[in-house]
């Protein structure tokens, strides 16, 4: 019935959601790719099962989980699949850098948390150019370890020098190269 979930939009897991996830665990990044790509909804019973078994991503090797974010920044907006990611819980086991920024506020300038005003810089970053979009991922990650209020407003100095060590030890947990570490380092230091 494959011709029928594409008319109806849908991204469906084929049989049983749970055992297709458990087969291989970075399904559960693929599927949420899919449906951002495509501008599709996920099915119930497939979106259930994303939320059932997100931990099976944590034994997925970091290489394939950081190929699999690459795709997904390639998104027309990524955006989409980034809240279903925070959604599912598999956000916090993959990117723990940007799930620590939900519902963190900002200062009077700013009409999103941290969370949402990213997910809004993601989008608006060229598809075509990944290292800027992973910098617009990355940009405001220091701002909840450096969050602080000064005269009863929010602060948050220094919040590009801690995004560039966040940057730097994702990098390396997820394996890019070298260059593509120093490169998107530099680009949140100079935020």
């Amino acid at each position: 019935d494959g011709r029928a979930d594409l008319d109806a939009e849908l991204i469906r897991a084929v049989g049983d959601p749970v055992e297709r996830f458990t087969e291989d665990g970075l399904r559960l990044l693929r599927a949420v790719r899919f449906a951002a790509q495509l501008d599709f909804d996920l099915e119930p019973a497939t979106y259930r099962a994303l939320l059932l078994c997100a931990p099976r991503i944590e034994r997925i090797s970091p290489e394939r989980v950081r190929l699999e974010l690459d795709r997904l920044l390639q998104a027309p907006r990524p955006s989409a699949a980034l809240a279903v990611l925070h959604e599912t819980g598999l956000l916090r086991r993959v990117l723990p850098e940007l799930a620590a920024c939900y519902g963190v506020t900002q200062n009077a300038h700013h009409a999103y948390d941290v969370f949402h005003h990213t997910l809004a810089a993601v989008d608006a970053a060229p598809p075509a150019r990944r290292l800027v979009r992973l910098a617009a991922l990355f940009h405001d990650t220091g701002k909840p370890r450096t969050r602080g209020e000064k005269r009863g407003a929010t602060t948050f100095y220094a919040h590009q020098s801690a995004g560039r060590r966040l940057v730097d030890s994702a990098f390396r947990r997820l394996r890019y190269p070298n260059e593509d570490r120093e490169r998107v380092g530099h680009l949140v230091q100079q935020h």
